[in-house]
């Protein structure tokens, strides 16, 4: 193997987390990697290229003291969802996530805004766009 191969395949073990809006750990922008791997970190590699924001793992530690109850109104907002929604894919799946098949993305968004009063949670894309 390459030496590049070697360390592609050392990276399947590194997290890359962000931690800018819309995220249930919401700092406001940035991210964090993390990772077990012992090389990687002995290396040095990831704090040489990236800057570090000195206020991050402040606001991430926020943030985190956070998340349980944030992501518990995220899973009812979705629950709540679909239920009022027929058309969805993996209705049954636990997640924050809902994919509506639709053909008319910003009708089906103002549609949504009426059937949730919370509607200001939510974020709408066209995933066929994002490809």
């Amino acid at each position: 193997m390459t030496p590049l191969a070697i360390y592609v395949i050392a990276i399947i073990d590194v997290i890359i987390a962000s931690t800018g809006s819309p995220k249930i750990v919401n700092a406001g922008g940035g991210g964090f990697i993390a990772t077990s791997n012992q090389r990687i970190l002995q290396d040095n590699l990831l704090s040489r290229t990236l800057k570090i924001d000195p206020y991050l793992p402040a606001a991430i530690n926020e943030e985190l003291k956070r998340a349980p109850q944030t992501l518990k109104r995220l899973l009812e907002a979705t629950e709540y969802l679909k239920k009022r929604i027929k058309r969805i894919y993996h209705p049954r799946s636990r997640g924050v996530n809902i994919i509506i098949p639709t053909e008319d993305l910003l009708g089906d968004a103002r549609r949504l805004r009426k059937v949730d009063p919370r509607s200001g949670w939510w974020e709408y894309f066209n995933c066929l766009s994002q490809l």
